[in-house]
């Protein structure tokens, strides 16, 4: 997301210090979203997790109307416990050996997937974060139910 903001918001014709501001905003509220969220989301991880996610996606939805990237920040905010949060459940489930696999795949997706947005129109690019936001849900849902059966 903090990547292409500011594509998308010059691409809805606002100035270049908007994109810089709301960048700013996002890795601030981000910092703050880890900070404020993580005693919520350590009562129930992935079902917090899941509910974060719900909300970002929300969040995505209500840029089209009208189109705008103003609530990215706040979307920072409720994924800030992500990456955290799924590095602390990765090494409690499967040891610490587990994790250089989760640094590849962070490492893999942040090369990735810039790529693949490149090929978006830039309009649509909120559809390709609202995807992205959907995939990782549907995976946070299937490691529910893989700790429901373990």
């Amino acid at each position: 997301m903090a990547t292409w903001n500011r594509v998308w918001l010059e691409a809805l014709g606002h100035a270049t210090a908007l994109g810089g501001l709301l960048l700013t905003l996002y890795w601030l509220f981000l910092a703050l979203g880890r900070l404020l969220l993580a005693g919520r989301v350590a009562k129930d991880p992935l079902r917090a997790l899941r509910g974060l996610l719900l909300g970002v996606m929300g969040l995505l939805l209500l840029n089209f109307l009208p189109q705008t990237a103003l609530l990215f920040p706040l979307a920072g905010f409720l994924l800030g416990p992500l990456f955290s949060t799924l590095f602390a459940l990765v090494q409690a489930r499967f040891g610490h050996r587990a994790l250089g696999g989760l640094m590849y795949a962070g490492a893999a997706g942040s090369t990735l997937i810039p790529g693949l947005f490149a090929l978006l129109p830039d309009r649509g690019i909120p559809l390709g974060l609202f995807a992205l936001s959907l995939a990782l849900y549907l995976l946070l849902r299937g490691a529910e139910r893989e700790v429901v059966r373990a």
